[in-house]
C-alpha cells in the first residue's frame, strides 16, 4: 500500500514540473500589474483634464487718468466659466434686478460717483478663458482718496460659476 501511494506522488510529480507553471504565474502577475497601471493612468488623466479646463474668475480695478475707475471681471483660468448668477449687494442688501438694470441700480445715487459706461451680462453666461468684461466704468470726485476702498465699503459682488465638469466656484468680493 505504501508503495502505491509513493508511486502516485512520484508519477504525478514527474508528469508536470513546477517550472512549467512559472511562466503562467508570471504572465498573470504582469497582466494584473498592467491592469493596475492602466486604471491608475486613467485616474491621473481624468484629474489632469479637470485641472486643464478649470476656470478662475477674478475682479480687477483700473484707475484712469481722468478720475475714472473700471471694474473688470476676468477669467484667469484655463477653461470657460459658466456664470450662473450675478448678485450685487449695496450696504448689505441684495439688489433685485438683472442685467443692465442691476449695474445701474448698484451705482445710482452713490456719493461722488457717476456711472459712465457698463457692460451688462445676463446669466447664464459663458466667459471664455483669458477674456474679460468691463462691468462698469465710473467717474469719481477727486476728493475720494481711494476709489476701490470707497466702493468696497458700499458694494459687494458675488458671482457663482461652474466649470465644464460642473465643479462649483464662487467669486465674492468679501472673501
Amino acid at each position: 500500500m505504501t508503495s502505491e501511494i509513493q508511486y502516485i506522488f512520484i508519477n504525478t510529480a514527474s508528469e508536470s514540473s513546477w517550472t512549467d507553471d512559472v511562466p503562467a504565474i508570471a504572465s498573470g502577475i504582469i497582466a494584473l500589474l498592467a491592469l493596475f497601471a492602466t486604471v491608475y493612468q486613467s485616474h491621473l488623466s481624468r484629474k489632469h483634464n479637470r485641472l486643464s479646463i478649470r476656470p478662475h474668475l477674478a475682479i480687477h480695478g483700473e484707475e484712469g487718468d481722468d478720475c475714472t475707475f473700471t471694474v473688470i471681471i476676468r477669467n484667469d483660468g484655463l477653461g470657460p466659466a459658466n456664470i450662473e448668477d450675478l448678485k450685487i449687494y449695496r450696504d448689505g442688501k441684495k439688489l433685485d434686478a438683472s442685467g443692465e438694470h442691476l449695474i445701474t441700480k448698484a451705482f445710482e445715487g452713490l456719493e461722488k460717483c457717476e456711472l459712465k459706461s457698463l457692460e451688462a451680462i445676463s446669466p447664464p453666461f459663458i466667459l471664455p478663458a483669458n477674456h474679460s468684461i468691463k462691468l462698469a466704468t465710473i467717474g469719481y470726485d477727486e476728493s475720494i482718496d481711494s476709489i476701490d476702498e470707497h466702493l468696497e465699503n458700499i458694494l459687494r459682488l458675488e458671482i457663482p460659476y461652474t466649470s465644464s465638469y460642473g465643479e462649483k466656484f464662487k467669486l465674492d468680493t468679501d472673501d
